[in-house]
């Protein structure tokens, strides 16, 4: 490890993935400590420094530390990867204890049912649900190709999948039958994989995809969305409960949410051009995102869509999956995917790009239009993603359109409006800046400018070459769909 690599770790602090420590360990706390971190994303142990991060140095013997390494390495299990080294940092020494992110959990204390994995920045005994949730965890894709005991073949819509089947140019009739087809695509599955000569019976991505009424057998396969009056979620406005299979929830959220979406406006040329609150591609995206990736297996949780006056958010259950972090979405595509075949499968019906280019394209989206950049969180149970409105945009598009109210009402001209856009968007503007926006003479933009100053629609400072001109206070708020500003 470079000395720049530990010095990014302190100043970060303890967290989920870095524990510091004054001095070595006693072997078992350190195996506590290594267990939980194999079973979260991996991380680090750093001896010779405080909870702060201050370096204190320490002093340990080579053979010291590998009897730690050796104990740690022999009492997990399945068995646990973890190497030391020391590092120096200006005129003091610190061992590190490096651990991979676990591919193999869940990770116990040998020889025991001893469980440990990390909440926030400690080391604590998990519990029975931390133990299904790490199962779940070692193979990705995994739930999804569960068979559903209770569901038959019945319970999904043939049309659906022969619109599925038809996207991917197969032919939906044959000398191969539905269920056939089905379990050849991953879709069906017989009950258990003992039981041969059962009826095959839906997996969940085939109930998720082509099911009649999937909340059935899947009640936590459905998006809760709610509109809030403020800045936060105490009192909510409109609230509506999603189901159905993916394809109709990803059109029914998209739905709702643009219907709720405040609309501004800005002038480009001499003509008016809408600006929603949030681009319309990046929320369809988002959504897509969340019904595809969320972890299918926390029963009891849904998708939730939070609508704030200065924000959305989509709260999907689960964690980032495998080694993943937030940090590593920033900037690059990642194809790590943990629902495969649901991905596969909304990609042939027409809807998103394919795996691993929602988020960037979400970014390049954002970026094009200057709108602010996304933020993604990550809880012990979910991931929260945050879009925060384009609200600079849309005060000032409340602005522009009272002075359009203004100078409709007064019989001014279209020159004089794209003006003062110009204003609300860079605060001054000269004669000769107006000259260049609309191609018109000194004579006449001085006439123009003249006139607006006489309306009451502009405040002119300075005299004859000097001069320049901003817009007057009018206040204005933008409000929800439906509702007075």
């Amino acid at each position: 490890m470079l000395e720049a690599d530990l010095r990014q770790i302190l100043v970060n602090g303890e967290s989920e993935t870095a524990e510091f420590k004054k001095g070595l360990p006693r072997p078992t706390s350190l195996l506590h400590d290594v267990v939980a971190l194999a079973n979260a994303k991996g991380g680090h142990i750093v001896c010779g420094v405080d909870e702060d991060g201050r370096v204190l140095g320490i002093e340990a013997d080579r053979a010291s530390v590998d009897d730690l390494v050796q104990y740690v390495r022999t009492h997990g299990e399945p068995p646990l990867e973890v190497t030391a080294e020391t590092v120096r940092i200006g005129s003091h020494a610190v061992v590190v204890f490096s651990v991979p992110y676990g591919w193999n959990k869940p990770y116990t204390v040998a020889g025991t049912t001893e469980l440990f994995v990390r909440r926030g920045a400690t080391s604590t005994a998990g519990t029975g649900g931390d133990l299904h949730r790490l199962a779940m965890e070692t193979s990705l894709g995994a739930f999804e190709d569960a068979p559903v005991a209770d569901a038959t073949l019945a319970d999904l819509d043939p049309s659906g999948f022969d619109r599925y089947l038809a996207r991917r140019g197969a032919e939906a009739s044959g000398e191969l039958g539905f269920g056939t087809l089905l379990r050849n695509l991953g879709f069906a599955a017989r009950p258990a994989p003992t039981s041969l000569g059962k009826d095959l019976v839906p997996t969940v991505a085939g109930l998720l995809l082509f099911g009649r009424t999937p909340q059935r057998f899947l009640p936590q396969a459905r998006v809760e969305l709610m509109r809030f009056a403020g800045d936060h979620a105490d009192r909510y406005a409109e609230r509506a409960t999603i189901e159905g299979a993916l394809p109709d929830q990803l059109e029914q959220a998209v739905t709702f949410v643009a219907q709720y979406m405040r609309v501004g406006m800005r002038i480009e040329g001499f003509r008016r051009q809408d600006i929603p609150e949030y681009p319309m591609e990046a929320v369809s995206e988002l959504l897509l995102n969340a019904l595809i990736h969320r972890d299918y297996s926390q029963r009891g949780m849904a998708i939730q869509v939070h609508m704030f006056f200065d924000r959305w958010e989509i709260i999907s259950p689960g964690r980032l999956p495998g080694p993943l972090s937030p940090a590593d979405l920033h900037g690059r595509l990642e194809r790590l995917a943990r629902n495969p075949r649901l991905a596969e499968g909304m990609r042939t019906l027409g809807y998103g790009e394919g795996l691993g280019l929602g988020l960037a394209r979400v970014r390049s989206l954002l970026d094009q239009d200057s709108y602010p950049e996304l933020a993604l969180t990550e809880s012990p149970t979910t991931v929260t993603v945050t879009l925060v409105g384009a609200s600079q945009v849309l005060q000032r598009s409340e602005r522009l359109r009272q002075y359009r109210n203004r100078l409709e009402h007064q019989g001014g001209n279209p020159r004089q409006l794209l003006a003062i856009e110009h204003l609300l968007r860079n605060g001054t503007m000269t004669n000769a800046d107006y000259r260049r926006l609309t191609s018109v003479t000194q004579i006449t933009a001085l006439r123009d400018l003249n006139d607006l100053v006489a309306r009451g629609l502009l405040v002119r400072h300075g005299a004859k070459r000097g001069a320049y001109y901003t817009p007057a206070n009018v206040e204005a708020t933008a409000a929800w769909p439906g509702e007075a500003p």
